[in-house]
């Protein structure tokens, strides 16, 4: 049986806490977890984007938006 991803789980928890940017994402977990669970922007992008493709999560960008949103 495949080991199931608990990265999921966590960006859908930081999302709900608020955290909108992968950026966020990773800088809270580097301040907040680290000692115990690391995690690089290998990991939170790609699963950014399957959460998206799932429709489980909305992108949204606009104008004068540095960089890329998640709600």
């Amino acid at each position: 049986m495949a080991k199931e991803n608990m990265t999921r789980y966590a960006i859908l928890g930081l999302l709900a806490s608020g955290c909108t940017s992968g950026y966020e994402m990773k800088h809270t977990i580097d301040t907040s977890l680290n000692h115990f669970w690391k995690i690089s922007f290998g990991q939170v992008y790609p699963m950014l984007k399957t959460l998206v493709q799932e429709g489980l999560i909305v992108e949204e960008t606009g104008e004068g938006m540095t960089g890329r949103r998640l709600f």
